[in-house]
């Protein structure tokens, strides 16, 4: 597996929102079996722009 390109160049800040974001994705494991969260984020004020869990 070939990984993504960093577009950013390993620089994570921004002048203004809603001009670099960041995602990223995490497995738990639960009683009732694995739960998915993804989120992601503006590098600007460092706040949650969207997210979504689920079991697969």
């Amino acid at each position: 597996m070939v990984p993504a390109p960093d577009l950013l160049q390993r620089d994570f800040t921004a002048a203004k929102s809603d001009l670099r974001w960041v995602a990223d994705i995490s497995e738990f494991r639960c009683t009732d079996g694995k739960l998915f969260l993804a989120g992601i984020r503006d590098l600007h004020d460092h706040t949650f722009v969207g997210w979504s869990m689920g079991e697969r």
